[in-house]
């Protein structure tokens, strides 16, 4: 009995070796031709212009492998293989390009982005569909190629709004291209597909192409959620005095969703009328923080127009006069720098202001140094951030009393 289960014992030992080394075979095998057909591949991407090379490459667009074994190459084999798909013109071969724009080899893009220019004169719809590529480096040459076409590529690259992988650099590529993209645009707004109609209608918004005022006011009054909030949203970036009445309604209802309301102050913003910053400054303190937010940014986009009846708690004026870069804003800022109810901010506020700069040194110069340390602090902080400023600080290197508060300052900037 021992012996029959020595000699199974020995019989299932025997197998697993044959096994193994039926299994190490076949990897020698596999691997040996996988270092094969790499080295044919390489030929054939880098060798001779032709007919199996223009087939290797409309075959290569859809391997899955195609950004791994490109990243393998070395420079020069990538070089030589971005000039060999410049010889050919396959609509399949924008899809190829697309992928390989990935890499991180900067002659190798340029080269390849030259093919797709290439590609795109005879193929554009097939350049267009590259919209769906999300690297920075392929949005870019994409961008490149499409813009090489000229004003005819524009239907191609409207119609991937309806492809959501495409959608955000189809809208960036139209709003880059400005006033000929408006009338294809238009014609979107009344698409099947809502968000079609979005995407047309976002476009239009960032053109600020008032002829879209009429037809986006129609589709906020007609719709509901997402989509009425999207067209609101167009409507405030073109900023039409038009829709003044509108975007003062929407604001001043409580019963209208915040984003909503928040759009609506923005449009407001971009108007810029004096009813519309009266508007503005009666909200411009609200308790709801992003509605609050939102009409500060307003009347900051309002400019000085904003500053002429200014109504808001004393924070408030000095939020707005800090986005905006005019005399009016400095005076403003001035007249609040000595506030001590708001801390530090105003004299942050002054920062790259140089008409400001005199008195943020005068206030520094009064300023208490065993009590007064954050405000000292940020006197030298905005001291620094003008020519006449770091002059002043220069000079106060020898003062003990500041020395502390000028080299944490000073370090922080070197």
């Amino acid at each position: 009995m021992s012996g029959t289960k020595a000699g199974r014992k020995t019989s299932r030992m025997a197998r697993t070796i044959r096994s193994l080394i039926y299994m190490g075979t076949i990897g020698t095998v596999l691997t040996v031709y996988s270092s094969y057909s790499s080295r044919q591949d390489v030929l054939a991407a880098t060798g001779p212009v032709g007919e199996s090379q223009r087939q290797f490459f409309i075959v290569a667009a859809t391997r899955p492998d195609i950004t791994t074994f490109f990243k393998r190459l070395t420079h020069e084999q990538r070089m030589k293989m971005s000039e060999n798909i410049g010889h050919y013109t396959d609509s399949k071969l924008a899809s190829l390009v697309g992928q390989l724009l990935a890499d991180f080899d900067a002659d190798a893009r340029l080269v390849l982005t030259t093919a797709l220019k290439g590609i795109g004169h005879k193929h554009p719809s097939a350049v267009a569909e590259q919209l769906k590529q999300k690297g920075s480096f392929q949005t870019l040459a994409v961008a490149a190629a499409l813009k090489d076409i000229g004003p005819s590529v524009i239907p191609d690259v409207i119609a991937q709004l309806k492809v959501g992988d495409a959608r955000p650099n189809a809208i960036a590529f139209l709003v880059g291209s400005g006033e000929i993209s408006v009338g294809p645009l238009l014609a979107k707004l009344s698409d099947t597909d809502k968000d079609v109609r979005l995407a047309a209608a976002d476009a239009l918004g960032k053109l600020r192409a008032h002829e879209a005022s009429q037809p986006l006011t129609d589709r906020y009054q007609n719709s509901t959620g997402d989509e009425k909030l999207g067209y609101l949203t167009a409507l405030s970036g073109i900023g039409d005095r038009r829709n003044e009445q509108l975007m003062a309604k929407v604001l001043t209802d409580e019963a209208v969703p915040t984003p909503q309301r928040a759009q609506a102050a923005l449009g407001l913003g971009r108007i810029a009328s004096l009813s519309a910053t009266k508007v503005l400054w009666d909200l411009a303190d609200d308790d709801d923080s992003v509605l609050r937010q939102a009409t500060i940014t307003a009347l900051q986009l309002c400019g000085d127009t904003a500053l002429i009846d200014a109504k808001g708690s004393k924070r408030t004026i000095l939020a707005v006069a800090s986005g905006i870069n005019s005399t009016l804003a400095d005076s403003n800022i001035r007249s609040l720098l000595k506030d001590s109810d708001l801390g530090i901010d105003a004299i942050q506020a002054a920062a790259n202001r140089p008409s400001l700069t005199s008195e943020v040194s005068q206030l520094l110069s009064h300023l208490d140094r065993n009590k007064d340390g954050d405000r000292i602090d940020a006197c030298v902080q905005t001291l620094l951030t003008t020519d006449q400023g770091r002059t002043i600080i220069k000079s106060l290197e020898g003062d003990d009393s500041l020395k502390g508060f000028v080299l944490r300052r000073t370090s922080k900037q070197s």
